[in-house]
């Protein structure tokens, strides 16, 4: 598929190759016409991870970077953005 002359975004997606789609998520996306991902940080407790400290989030963004770039391989240009997930505030 030739990619258009702007980019078609999802500003806001979460992948989860473990209890989600997966990397499929996002190749449905690019199979639909979208180019560019912005990949936000998961909970913590998504990877059964339960932080008592910030180092303990070191592993969630690693998580979250890993997954960035499978999409990247799938042929998308992605925007991991780390954090710690609001819900967890």
């Amino acid at each position: 598929m030739k990619h258009p002359d702007i980019a078609i975004t999802d500003d806001h997606i979460h992948i989860d190759p473990v209890n989600g789609r997966g990397i499929a998520a996002a190749k449905d996306f690019l199979h639909a016409g979208g180019t560019h991902l912005f990949l936000v940080t998961k909970p913590s407790w998504s990877y059964g991870i339960e932080p008592a400290r910030g180092e303990d989030f070191r592993a969630v963004f690693e998580a979250t970077l890993d997954v960035a770039g499978l999409i990247r391989e799938a042929g998308l240009t992605v925007f991991p953005v780390l954090g710690v997930h609001p819900a967890e505030m």
